[in-house]
């Protein structure tokens, strides 16, 4: 019985298969991607093994084509709705189906698509990582993520809600080189994106942490008052590259409290903040952050 079915289904047999078909094109304005409405009916010959597949794994039984937009034809009385005629897909059936079925004719002549109206926006893409690093091994410098934006393209009011794409994460652990590599972009429903995969690009290297004392700078004291700041200089601590043997000193960073923090009270706390400072040192850390600011008129300080 067994080898009577084998040889029953290893035969060719004739029939009519029946496929829905998934359109890529780029019609302006509207969507990129559209499932026909019915079935494309195929006429061939395939093996039993094949029939049987056919019938019973219908995820198998779509067919994804890029089609030019020359070929659809808006279907007159219908909203967003274009035509097909099949005639135009038979070679490209044939080469799909190729070794599975042998396509004698299709015997329908046209399919129906929808293709609604969409926006777009470009919005940037944030890069989802968790980098950890070998021993005295750090970034060097910000990933680079190309492209760092993307237009996506959607109806108007789902767009709305999309400031950013996000990526699937990425893991990398006790890094010491440079790292790049490509990750895809998670889907959003209703979405579609310019492209589906961005490259991320991180450069990784050795480090020697340094420590100096720096001078503070009051910063936007009217010219009737002074700002003295208590204490008058920070520890900054810093990381260099390991290859970069540059000796940097105090006159290479500029650190600023700003008078209009905080006038509730003649004396106060203000903020430490880096105005400027070399690129090529990293991972800045000030100690105090927070100092004390005295603030006094000119009359008062006798000048």
């Amino acid at each position: 019985m067994a080898v009577w079915c084998v040889l029953k289904l290893s035969g060719n047999y004739q029939g009519v298969y029946h496929f829905k078909v998934e359109a890529q094109t780029s019609l302006k304005g509207r969507a990129f991607k559209s499932t026909s409405e019915g079935s494309l009916a195929v006429q061939g010959t395939a093996s039993g093994f094949y029939a049987l597949r056919h019938k019973f794994w219908n995820r198998s039984n779509v067919l994804k084509f890029k089609i030019s937009p020359t070929y659809f034809k808006p279907l007159e009385g219908r909203e967003d709705a274009f035509y097909l005629l099949t005639s135009v897909l038979k070679d490209k059936v044939s080469d799909y189906l190729s070794g599975m079925v042998s396509i004698e004719w299709l015997p329908q002549d046209t399919l129906i698509f929808i293709f609604p109206k969409i926006s777009s926006k470009k919005v940037p893409v944030v890069l989802s990582k968790k980098f950890s690093f070998a021993q005295q091994y750090m970034a060097m410098g910000r990933t680079v993520i190309l492209p760092d934006s993307i237009e996506i393209h959607g109806r108007e009011e789902l767009l709305k809600g999309v400031d950013s794409v996000v990526t699937e994460e990425v893991i990398k652990n006790g890094l010491k080189s440079d790292v790049q590599g490509g990750v895809n972009l998670v889907e959003i429903p209703g979405i579609t994106f310019q492209t589906n995969e961005v490259i991320y690009q991180q450069k990784v290297g050795r480090y020697f942490e340094k420590s100096m004392t720096v001078p503070l700078h009051a910063e936007n004291v009217p010219a009737e008052e002074r700002m003295f700041l208590v204490p008058s200089d920070v520890t900054v601590t810093y990381r260099q590259d390991y290859s970069d043997k540059k000796e940097y000193t105090a006159a290479d960073i500029l650190l600023v409290v700003d008078y209009n923090q905080a006038q509730s009270s003649s004396s106060s706390k203000g903020k430490v903040v880096i105005k400027d400072a070399p690129v090529a040192i990293y991972n800045i850390s000030i100690e105090p952050q927070f100092v004390d600011r005295v603030i006094l008129t000119k009359e008062n300080n006798g000048n």
